[in-house]
């Protein structure tokens, strides 16, 4: 057979399988980062405050965020707890304590206990032998204005016959204003101790009572939250960071946050099956496509994620990985067409 036969012979072929009606399954590789499906990180600012932040990286969101402050000029430290490689959700990491807010705790409560004691006191009212006292005073009081009524009635009557003069009736007129009055005072008296204090007196003790439980209230919800509590169940990792006092991973997922080229876009779906090549006991889905577009390198991106559910892997989070993402089936000729697509945008960049 010469050359050219050979060649034709080999065109033919080539022609015929790739018009073949098989089909193969296709797969697209990525190189990205594994991460837990949530993780709890407690770290140091710059300032010796707490921060705790819980991300979810299976949502790509920061779920929570806490502060821990320290007031300027007080004496604060943090106890670790000693605490076993895994965690439930809800164990005790550690307390963080303020010398500050204690000692502010306990001036409230005195003055808390001051005002309370001083409403008793005055809801009270007085002893007895005291108020016994004011009555006595208050009864003679009132004898003396009924005797001075009765002097005032009688001078009335002489005076409208003429029996006396006019000074003499306005003398036992100006008397019995006076007895009356005294009356009044007594009774005054009489009600002052009986009490023990005008109603307007009570309200304010009993809005300073108020305020000052509130902020008590404040200030023990603040003790509380000092008290360091791990939000969810996982895998204790500890640091010698300076910054990073202890992270906690749920690893019951492991998330697969990869760069895909914009122009495979199209390619890639929800739903779609991704195996690691380094574990192939790692099988996933991908299940969330962003819709914004980064730059790496000079190259449009954007980011996916995978998740895996978690078995007995031995990669850890934080580790650079390999995944195949199956593009289902596909004929050669297609496979074939990509790959030049392909060869010749990598050729040209």
């Amino acid at each position: 057979m010469n050359p050219k036969s050979t060649v034709f012979l080999l065109i033919l072929i080539f022609a015929v399988i790739i018009f073949l009606p098989v089909e193969f399954e296709s797969t697209l590789k990525f190189t990205g980062r594994l991460y837990p499906v949530r993780e709890w990180i407690l770290s140091r600012g710059a300032d010796g405050e707490l921060i705790a932040s819980l991300h979810d990286y299976k949502n790509g969101a920061l779920k929570s965020y806490s502060v821990s402050q320290v007031i300027r000029g007080d004496f604060a430290k943090f106890n670790l707890n000693a605490i076993p490689d895994i965690v439930k959700a809800g164990d005790t990491i550690g307390i963080f304590y303020s010398s500050e807010i204690e000692y502010q705790l306990a001036r409230l409560r005195g003055l808390l206990d001051v005002e309370v004691a001083t409403l008793e006191l005055y809801l009270s009212g007085e002893k007895s032998a005291v108020v016994q006292e004011a009555l006595k005073r208050y009864e003679q009081a009132k004898e003396q204005a009924e005797s001075q009524r009765k002097i005032f009635e009688r001078a009335k009557i002489l005076y409208e016959k003429n029996l006396i003069s006019l000074q003499e009736f306005e003398i036992a007129q100006t008397m019995l204003k006076v007895y009356e009055t005294n009356v009044e005072i007594a009774k005054a008296q009489l009600e002052n101790v009986s009490t023990g204090a005008k109603e307007e007196q009570v309200k304010v003790i009993k809005a300073n009572i108020r305020m000052l439980q509130k902020e008590i209230e404040m200030l023990e919800k603040r003790l509380r939250d000092f008290v360091i509590i791990s939000p969810i169940s996982g895998v204790v990792n500890r640091t010698l960071s300076r910054d990073t006092i202890i992270t906690i991973a749920d690893t019951s997922e492991l998330v697969f946050i990869f760069p895909i080229d914009l122009s495979d876009m199209p390619k890639i779906k929800l739903g779609q099956k991704v195996k690691v090549v380094e574990d192939p006991t790692l099988n996933g889905e991908v299940e969330k496509i962003s819709e914004s577009v980064k730059f790496i390198n000079g190259h449009q991106v954007i980011f996916c994620t995978a998740v895996f559910k978690n078995g007995k892997t031995l990669l850890k989070p934080g580790t650079m990985i390999t995944c195949s993402v199956s593009l289902g089936k596909m004929k050669l000729r297609e496979m074939i067409t990509n790959f030049l697509k392909s060869a010749f945008k990598n050729a040209k960049i």
